[in-house]
């Protein structure tokens, strides 16, 4: 291989009379031995940290120049690449973007094969696993509240039968009394003419009556509007 250096006018790059293919398979040497020195790094950050006291951390990065997240990745990196030959085999980009994600969500990523595929690619994966994630859960989340509303209105129309129930009750109890006042013997009183008199508490009972009568209405109402909402929550559920 020559090592003659050539500059191309203007372009400020020397040339070294290389031919492409020579180029992109020093590249390609370079790229994996770049792969390979942020594995040592990352597994020599990771002892390093194990031996510094508490407070010591930040400045002993402060003094290589890396920053906390940069350290951190390349630890991560080189706990998870090494033993993982296809996240081995990605850009440091993808493979990073691709380990930070959950389990399940990196397993179906990589499972629609990642071989041959650019790192914006990859990541272009990523983002769509990423969006049905958050597609289902906000499917589950509306499940969630619609089966709480639909508790809530059960509940509601279970209250709202009992509460009818019991003012059938008195309803009923009210009928009773009022038929038997009404077949009680009536006094009459002589003036000039000859006057039916109600019997004692009529008009209290008739009004108590009348009230329970709306109450027991106003129940049903209620009771069949919380139905008919049950079963709309129920539908869209």
């Amino acid at each position: 291989m020559q090592n003659t250096e050539l500059t191309t006018s203007g372009a400020g790059v020397a040339l070294t009379g290389r031919s492409v293919a020579e180029i992109t398979a020093d590249i390609r040497v370079n790229y994996r031995n770049a792969k390979s020195s942020i594995i040592a790094i990352g597994r020599d950050l990771a002892e390093v940290k194990q031996l510094l006291r508490h407070g010591e951390w930040l400045p002993y990065l402060e003094g290589l120049n890396i920053s906390v997240s940069s350290a951190e990745n390349y630890m991560r990196y080189a706990a998870e690449v090494p033993g993982d030959d296809q996240l081995a085999a990605l850009p440091y980009s993808a493979a990073m973007a691709l380990i930070a994600l959950p389990e399940p969500e990196r397993q179906k990523v990589q499972e629609q094969g990642l071989e041959g595929k650019s790192a914006a690619e990859i990541k272009r994966l990523i983002a769509e696993v990423k969006k049905e994630k958050e597609r289902a859960n906000q499917a589950e989340e509306a499940a969630t509240a619609a089966q709480k509303e639909v508790k809530a209105i059960e509940s509601t129309l279970s209250g709202a039968n009992t509460s009818n129930f019991h003012l059938r009750k008195q309803v009923e109890q009210l009928q009773t009394q009022l038929s038997e006042e009404r077949s009680r013997p009536r006094e009459t009183v002589t003036v000039e003419v000859v006057k039916e008199v109600a019997p004692a508490g009529y008009d209290q009972m008739r009004r108590e009556f009348d009230a329970l009568r709306r109450r027991c209405e106003e129940a049903e109402d209620a009771a069949a509007d919380a139905e008919e909402r049950a079963n709309a929550a129920v539908a869209q559920a």
